[in-house]
């Protein structure tokens, strides 16, 4: 099994870390991501396309979310073409703990199929749907809603091609995009405790994100509710 770390080489804030996850992922190797500041309005509109699905995703994306988009892509179609059941698909400001990561993807590796997609989420947020296994206090479970973030999953090659299939165009972030199993049709799974977490903050903060001001803030949180509100019962109609 491969591990394909997305990192943009011109961020050397995170070298060392990429450097530490090439160590500590089985068969890591680095997967050169899409740069969003070189890509022009012909490229973003080739890719991008607002109101595709639902429910609609309330605000624009900007250029680094997806690039972002499409450096998962990238391994996503890395893994179709390596023929392997699995991959796992890792971004760089990716932190392991060793003791806990080790039990969490024993649980995770003995219940993959090519069909599947498993999370490893560096917050407990979801809410558990079934229990699946459990390997040292590791649980598996089935949430109930797909949790946010695209730090750390394991995708098995179906799953992978069938997500080339259905992203050649694209209408919101990629982890936004995942949670949408009722379009997807993949089944997906979590994992926690597991010893994963998010390291953004002290090695450079987030590269795809761009700070708001307060007044931005609020005015994107009845939207952002009002967006899960929707999910959170689309996701219930398909459990």
């Amino acid at each position: 099994m491969k591990s394909f770390v997305i990192h943009l080489r011109r961020n050397t804030d995170r070298t060392g870390n990429v450097a530490n996850l090439l160590q500590n992922l089985p068969l890591a190797e680095v997967v050169d991501a899409v740069d969003g500041q070189v890509l022009d309005d012909k490229a973003l509109a080739s890719v991008y396309e607002t109101d595709l699905h639902d429910p609609k995703y309330p605000f624009r994306m900007g250029p680094n979310e997806i690039a972002c988009f499409l450096s998962h892509r990238k391994c996503w179609q890395k893994i179709v073409d390596g023929g392997d059941i699995c991959a796992l698909v890792a971004e760089d400001d990716l932190n392991v703990d060793a003791k806990l990561w080790a039990p969490a993807l024993d649980v995770a590796l003995r219940n993959m199929t090519p069909d599947r997609i498993i999370r490893f989420p560096p917050k407990n947020r979801e809410k558990i749907n079934r229990k699946i296994d459990q390997e040292q206090g590791a649980l598996l479970f089935r949430p109930s809603v797909i949790g946010l973030s695209a730090v750390l999953h394991l995708i098995g090659r179906n799953a992978a091609q069938q997500l080339l299939d259905l992203t050649e165009k694209f209408d919101r972030p990629v982890d936004t995009y995942l949670q949408m199993r009722w379009h997807t049709g993949i089944e997906t799974l979590s994992v926690y405790p597991n010893g994963v977490d998010n390291n953004a903050d002290p090695i450079g903060g987030s590269s795809i994100q761009t700070r708001l001001s307060l007044k931005s803030k609020l005015a994107r949180a009845f939207p952002r509710q009002n967006y899960r509100t929707k999910v959170r019962k689309l996701s219930e109609i398909g459990s």
